[in-house]
């Protein structure tokens, strides 16, 4: 709505009782147009954009709510590396991802590959446990539970940690990956 349209509502008047309403709307909708600020592009965790006024303090582009993303952009304009984990890096304050050294081949910082570690050995020993107690064996890579008959055999005869259809994906992969030079022990 342009300022003309605004000063137009403002004046008309009419004997009935909206017209009080007609005109506060009015009043608001001027006091919008003048203060216009620039939006924060900050992103909420619903994925949706941020709809509050940026900050000065922030360069006009982040809100409040979004220091840290605006701390992580100043860090990526630097040319520096962030953590990509998902989870919140232990040893920065939340929403702050921790700078990688230039060494670092890895897209995580050694807080979050802990802690992703330690997650997966959890996992590990959870199905273990459940192995013993039920009889039945789980799929490494579906973590489905089956008997021992419905499990993928290796080469030498071995009973695998996958069932058959994900070690039959597997060897799939295998059979289609390009050769590599490897040393052979003791030769």
């Amino acid at each position: 709505m342009k300022e003309d349209d605004v000063n137009n509502l403002m004046t008309e008047s009419g004997s009935d009782d909206g017209s009080l309403e007609i005109i506060e709307t009015a009043k608001k909708k001027k006091k919008d147009l003048n203060n216009t600020k620039p939006i924060c592009i900050g992103t909420t965790t619903g994925g949706g954009h941020c709809t509050s006024a940026a900050s000065e303090k922030y360069d006009f582009k982040f809100c409040g709510r979004h220091k840290f993303q605006y701390e992580n952009k100043k860090a990526i304009d630097k040319g520096k590396r962030l953590c990509q984990s998902t989870r919140k890096c232990a040893s920065q304050p939340p929403g702050i991802k921790a700078v990688l050294p230039k060494d670092n081949k890895s897209n995580l910082c050694r807080d979050c590959l802990d802690a992703i570690n330690e997650c997966e050995r959890k996992s590990r020993s959870k199905i273990s446990e459940t192995n013993s107690e039920t009889g039945k064996l789980t799929c490494t890579k579906c973590r489905h539970a089956f008997p021992r008959k419905e499990m993928g055999t290796t080469g030498t005869g071995a009973i695998s940690s996958k069932c058959k259809a994900c070690f039959a994906r597997q060897q799939e992969i295998e059979r289609n990956r390009p050769k590599r030079d490897r040393r052979i022990a003791g030769k």
